[in-house]
């Protein structure tokens, strides 16, 4: 292997326009302090799934507040709580944390597989713990890292093999470890063309570009959903044009793909776009992407058009609005994000809501 590489979204409402927080007050700190209290509280949860999300959290917003429990975290049973804590405490400065990614990584590396099938449901279930351990490793990226991928490179798991081949290739060592992925978009078989222009995504280096943009225009509906939301991890302009054609497709999966990708993208090629999109009264799922993208670009968009939709039934749509707000600077943001932190039925939600005010209530105005 050469030389390791360092790699560091019925009744008529009130109509609610975004406008920027001129300065932060004390009820801005008052509403951060809560929402720091909801991250913290949430790390009890009952729920693994929402310890995890809590966990994670605290790396984003970069918080040291948490600490001391993340490193209780470390021992909790659930391992993806443990990946989550020890990648967040990494983020935090705290080594401890990335060596815990390592020891979750090489746990059981070359194990066979069981006879029993509920052993072999146990291992497999590990095992993807082992390659999500593996892909926050190749987040952070040195020469240690690389190590331990030297070992998992050779796994009895085809899972914990994939992942490593992945993280190797997103740190450099492309020629070697993405091309397969590459020559995979053009197997016979959709599902490992969808499966490969994913894992391109993943590894999100410029050499996979020229094949996902020749794959935009592959006939089958799910490999191009899954090229759309690969290209929204490229900031070149051909990526940007291939999701402005792909958000014209035929399918509306793969339009909102598109849209979903596009609104995370700084790309003023797209304004008129979403722009005209916007104006032909879009579905959910299509409006709340095309507002964020709006907002990602300065422009002023509706809050009730967003506000309409955290009252939806389905959390998915619910978590689209919320990814929208994210993008939305001021008070009236603010104050919506607030709401699904304090009122939404999901706890992911509300973490989610939480972690953005704190994020944005602690951002120098």
């Amino acid at each position: 292997m050469a030389a390791a590489l360092c790699v560091f979204s019925a009744a008529p409402l009130p109509r609610i326009f975004a406008a920027p927080l001129s300065s932060t007050s004390a009820s801005d700190k008052d509403l951060g302090k809560k929402a720091l209290g909801v991250l913290m509280s949430r790390l009890h949860d009952a729920r693994a799934s929402v310890r995890a999300a809590a966990a994670r959290s605290w790396g984003d917003i970069g918080n040291p507040a948490a600490l001391p429990i993340l490193r209780k975290a470390l021992k909790d049973p659930d391992l993806y709580v443990r990946i989550a804590a020890a990648y967040s405490l990494n983020a935090l400065g705290d080594r401890q944390g990335f060596k815990t990614l390592c020891s979750v990584a090489l746990e059981g590396a070359g194990r066979s597989r069981p006879g029993n099938p509920v052993e072999q449901l146990k291992l497999l279930a590990k095992n993807r713990a082992r390659a999500r351990a593996i892909e926050k490793l190749s987040a952070i990226g040195g020469v240690d890292a690389v190590k331990v991928m030297e070992k998992t490179l050779s796994d009895a798991s085809d899972t914990v093999q994939d992942a490593t081949k992945i993280a190797l290739a997103r740190l450099g060592f492309f020629d070697e470890y993405g091309s397969p992925f590459v020559t995979a978009l053009g197997d016979q078989d959709p599902g490992v063309r969808a499966a490969a222009a994913a894992a391109l995504g993943r590894i999100r280096r410029s050499e996979a570009l020229p094949a996902l943009l020749k794959a935009a225009a592959d006939p089958v509906a799910d490999v191009r959903m899954a090229v759309m939301s690969a290209l929204g991890h490229f900031d070149e302009p051909g990526a940007a044009a291939a999701l402005r054609s792909g958000a014209k497709d035929g399918d509306s999966r793969v339009r909102f793909r598109a849209f979903e990708a596009l609104s995370g993208l700084r790309d003023d090629g797209s304004l008129p776009l979403l722009k005209e999109t916007l104006a032909k009264n879009p579905t959910p799922e299509i409006l709340l992407p095309v507002l964020r993208g709006l907002a990602e670009r300065g422009e002023t968009i509706d809050l009730s058009l967003v506000s309409a939709n955290l009252a939806q039934s389905d959390p998915d749509l619910r978590a689209i609005a919320v990814e929208a707000l994210e993008a939305v600077p001021g008070a009236a943001a603010n104050a919506l994000l607030k709401r699904v932190m304090e009122t939404d039925s999901s706890k992911l939600l509300q973490i989610k809501a939480a972690k953005s005010l704190v994020m944005r209530l602690e951002r120098k105005p």
